[in-house]
């Protein structure tokens, strides 16, 4: 009988000692099958993901960088209170227009919310000439350019005052086709 006890104390005790800090990994986090898609809300651009399936939603809000979309480069912004990634569990599937009415709807309700408190965004624009895709000189005119966008989180980390989410690397999606502009000359250019 003593072993027994012995042994479910210790198993109790190592239990009690093996808790974690808080930090949680949600097993939902999953936006893979939802597309990114993104919109202007005033001076910000926010990238989003609504899952489908589940009321949950993503968003991340950096300035408004319109000219930043003219050539291909990688962005990073730091996560703070101006760039900030927002994880939300509503009590509803989220509508499309949710992140960028003037007014902010009140349905679905937030049920919970993580802000991020750590991280970068990666921003990687590619801007593609047509004329490359379709074998011509490049200073042949008319041409389009094909603006993509693809956004990855790295060392994120939201919290919600009493758990925090934690992510090293989290590819949020990509957005093709983000914008197109057709060049007829140099001036243009």
């Amino acid at each position: 009988k003593m072993r027994y006890l012995y042994s479910l104390l210790l198993i109790g005790f190592l239990s009690f000692i093996s808790c974690g800090d808080g930090d949680i990994k949600v097993s939902n986090f999953d936006f893979e099958n939802n597309n990114l898609e993104t919109c202007t809300n005033g001076e910000k651009r926010v990238f989003f993901k609504r899952n489908t399936s589940s009321p949950e939603s993503i968003a991340l809000s950096i300035p408004n960088l319109e000219e930043a979309f003219l050539e291909t480069q990688t962005i990073e912004f730091q996560l703070n209170s101006n760039d900030r990634l927002t994880y939300r569990l509503h009590d509803d599937i989220v509508p499309s227009n949710y992140f960028c009415q003037p007014i902010p709807s009140i349905e679905p309700v937030t049920k919970q919310e993580y802000v991020s408190e750590t991280g970068k965004a990666i921003l990687n624009i590619e801007v593609i000439n047509s004329n490359i895709e379709e074998g011509k000189d490049l200073d042949s005119y008319p041409y389009t350019l094909t603006t993509h966008v693809s956004l990855v989180l790295k060392d994120i980390s939201l919290s919600n005052g009493n758990e925090t989410i934690i992510r090293e690397t989290y590819a949020l999606g990509t957005i093709p086709n983000f914008m197109h502009r057709t060049i007829n000359g140099p001036s243009q250019e």
